[in-house]
């Protein structure tokens, strides 16, 4: 299966995954990584 690598702002990368995951991704697919302070 893909990974899926977000990195962002926390919003985005919260809005990003949630959108992968509508999608069919499995949330164990999804690797965040969360820029603070933008």
């Amino acid at each position: 299966d893909a990974l899926y690598y977000v990195s962002s702002s926390e919003k985005i990368v919260e809005s990003v995954s949630q959108s992968l995951q509508d999608k069919g991704i499995d949330a164990e697919n999804i690797k965040h990584d969360i820029l603070y302070g933008y």
